[in-house]
């Protein structure tokens, strides 16, 4: 099953809290994303999520809020789901950039 980001984002300023935003499925019990930070060749996972955590109200969206803010850079993140059968394959990459 494969998950489609709902929409990217570009900042402009020094910092910011990305908002994840992507297509929940049924019968998902987690959710991870993963972040690549380009400037620093690293990566951050934040999860597994629970759907309780990625909803917003909004049914068939998930969304996480980045914890804490983001250096000046370009970032890509893909999010997949699971649940007792296994992982979904991950998604598409969404690429943003913070920064002018």
């Amino acid at each position: 099953m494969l998950l489609r980001h709902k929409n990217g984002a570009s900042y402009d300023g020094t910092a910011a809290r990305n908002n994840y935003t992507f297509n929940t499925v049924p019968g998902a019990t987690s959710y991870t994303i993963f972040l690549w930070n380009y400037a620093t060749a690293s990566s951050t996972v934040f999860g597994p999520l629970t759907p309780t955590q990625v909803d917003f109200g909004t049914p068939g969206q998930g969304r996480f809020l980045q914890p804490a803010a983001l250096a000046l850079g370009t970032y890509t993140w893909v999010v997949n789901a699971a649940n007792g059968a296994g992982a979904s394959p991950w998604s598409i990459y969404m690429t943003f950039k913070v920064g002018p």
